[in-house]
């Protein structure tokens, strides 16, 4: 996986987040994830037929083969911390029991209440629930009902699952400090999504955002979670709540994301063909063949 041509997609794919978001930062999470989606499928795109192209010869490959070594360790290292959140969604599961609240009775997706969390967060992909803390009885009902509002924009959006296939991004390319920005990006740019889904049903912003910092003053929920409120990014999301957010064309973050397609396929299909590099001639065989006789055969006769 430690490819010039990854490392080259993963500095453009950068690149074009980057300018995606230079005006809003978290406007339009579609193209951060379509990148990140090409990134864990790079080895498929390899597939591709190649287009040779002339360039340095090979120098050396033993270095190649200790690098593939390093990768897999670290792959395998980010991998055990994936399995690790999956058990403790399970253990989460299995530990928690439902919401003894006639306002929530029958609503889906499950909100289930678990000892020992202080933060509400929305989990799952085939079985999505939300999970919220024991003090859940001492907030007000109007809390309650965003808090809910919000962990369930995260489920209806799919979250979770865009979540996931970052995470498991940053595991193949764990060496490479772009990916893990980009997937912390798409993470800023869902809190943000759902953020707007909650305000777009009628709560006011400055309810809201006040809301916000109350669940985010006890919030310690674990990095593997979608939390509605964390510290990272709280300030700039009140920021924005409370001030129009900034313009921006859907069609211009559709050509970028078709931008990023094709320098993934050309980054892909690109091989590089070594030079077949001529051994110089010396001297004597430059005077030799000067000397040569250009029609050989003919035996010095003409025929007028």
């Amino acid at each position: 996986m430690i490819t010039p041509a990854v490392l080259l997609f993963s500095l453009a794919a950068a690149a074009l987040v980057w300018l995606a978001g230079r005006r809003d930062a978290a406007r339009d999470p579609r193209l951060t994830l379509v990148v990140l989606v090409l990134l864990a499928g790079f080895p498929l795109l390899s597939l591709l037929p190649k287009v040779k192209v002339a360039g340095l010869p090979e120098t050396g490959v033993a270095w190649v083969a200790w690098l593939g070594w390093a990768w897999a360790a670290g792959a395998l290292l980010c991998s055990l911390r994936l399995v690790a959140a999956l058990v403790q969604l399970t253990l989460w599961r299995r530990r928690s029991r439902p919401v003894d609240d006639p306002d929530f009775a029958g609503h889906h997706p499950e909100i289930r209440m678990l000892e020992g969390l202080n933060c509400p967060v929305a989990a799952g992909i085939i079985r999505p629930l939300i999970l919220v803390p024991p003090a859940w009885h001492d907030w007000s009902r109007d809390l309650r009902k965003t808090v809910i509002a919000h962990e369930s924009a995260h489920l209806a959006r799919r979250d979770p699952l865009w979540r996931a296939i970052a995470a498991i991004t940053c595991t193949l390319h764990w060496f490479n400090p772009l990916v893990w920005w980009m997937a912390s990006r798409l993470s800023q740019q869902c809190e943000y999504a759902c953020d707007e889904r909650v305000m777009k049903t009628g709560s006011p912003a400055q309810n809201y955002a006040r809301d916000l910092c109350d669940v985010a003053s006890v919030c310690r929920a674990p990095a593997t979670t979608l939390a509605m409120a964390s510290h990272h990014g709280l300030e700039a999301r009140v920021r924005r709540m409370l001030a129009p957010p900034p313009a921006g064309s859907s069609a211009g973050v559709w050509c970028l994301g078709l931008l990023a397609l094709m320098s993934a396929v050309a980054f892909a299909i690109i091989e590089r063909h070594p030079v077949e590099f001529i051994p110089a001639l010396d001297a004597d065989d430059v005077r030799t063949r000067l000397n040569a006789d250009p029609f050989p055969g003919n035996g010095g006769d003409m025929v007028e």
